[in-house]
């Protein structure tokens, strides 16, 4: 069999019906469908067993280690592809994606690839939202990403050969129940650049999904602690531990905590409003670096 695709779920029933509806729709078909269910609640068993998509093998399976790491660990065991496709649970698929897979695994010969992920919404979306915010794009035209570039996990297509190099998914990674974590697929592709001979992981633009923007993502606070989540992975993922004592990180993070301080009062007061016109758009364009870099340095005071 070519290709495996795995969707990985918790608690997000009506979402995953939504994608597993994208993929009813797909002109091609002959591929593995592999659901891992993450230790839900919700009946997430019941929609999958009883879902039928024509000559496509529909494999269910629960891993009650919670943690998308897990999840995803669990499909590199069960799957039988030669390649591996993780499609988040809250996408919907264009009808030509699994075809497109197919012609890029032809084409290309690349181990790891992935395209663009594009928002879609269901409730109202506030005036200051904008799409930018959860696009994922590399442009518009077909290239091999630069070794400090990576696809975006929830749109990835990888060698099953790749697994067996280099081991599978960091479970201290990723997002664990409703712990706001990333970058297991960023240090998976990453150590994947810097353990084989190979330097390019494939960005193919016609290889795209929609991708729901959940209503807790209008809120300036998840955002916030979104930016410092990344902060904190990018620690872990990149390994960018470096030999400092614990009193010169302390005094990091007195000084960004001082800048965040000023961003969030002086700052976003006497901002650009033609450039930044609601004060969320100031926080999340501007001061998003700067919150990232103090997750960045709360991860190494830990460490």
């Amino acid at each position: 069999m070519i290709l495996s695709i795995i969707i990985c779920t918790h608690n997000r029933r009506d979402l995953l019906k939504l994608a597993l509806n994208s993929l009813q729709r797909q002109t091609k078909t002959g591929y593995e469908l592999i659901v891992v269910d993450n230790n839900s609640t919700d009946h997430t068993r019941e929609l999958v067993l009883n879902f039928i998509i024509e000559n496509v093998d529909i494999n269910y399976f629960f891993e009650t280690n919670v943690g998308l790491s897990y999840a995803r660990n669990r499909g590199v065991v069960e799957a039988k592809g030669e390649y591996l496709a993780y499609i988040d649970d809250d996408c919907i698929l264009p009808e030509n994606w699994v075809a497109s897979v197919y012609e890029i695994i032809e084409s290309s010969k690349s181990k790891i690839f992935g395209g663009p992920v594009f928002p879609f919404y269901v409730e109202q979306k506030p005036k200051w939202f904008k799409d930018d915010y959860q696009t994922f794009s590399f442009g518009n035209e077909p290239i091999f990403l630069s070794k400090t570039n990576t696809v975006f996990g929830g749109n990835m297509v990888i060698a099953n050969e790749v697994f067996a190099k280099i081991g599978d998914f960091n479970t201290s990674l990723g997002m664990i129940g409703q712990k706001v974590m990333y970058s297991e697929e960023t240090d998976f592709q990453l150590r994947y650049l810097s353990e084989t001979n190979d330097t390019k992981i494939f960005y193919e633009p016609k290889l795209f999904v929609f991708h729901y923007v959940r209503p807790e993502k209008f809120e300036l606070f998840w955002n916030i602690k979104s930016f410092m989540g990344k902060g904190k992975s990018n620690y872990h993922a990149k390994a960018q531990k470096f030999n400092l004592n614990k009193s010169k990180v302390f005094i990091s993070l007195i000084i960004q905590s001082l800048k965040l301080i000023y961003f969030f009062s002086i700052g976003s007061f006497l901002r650009n409003r033609g450039r930044y016109p609601f004060y969320q758009n100031y926080i999340i364009e501007r001061v998003k670096p700067h919150l990232k870099k103090y997750g960045f340095l709360i991860a190494q005071f830990q460490n």
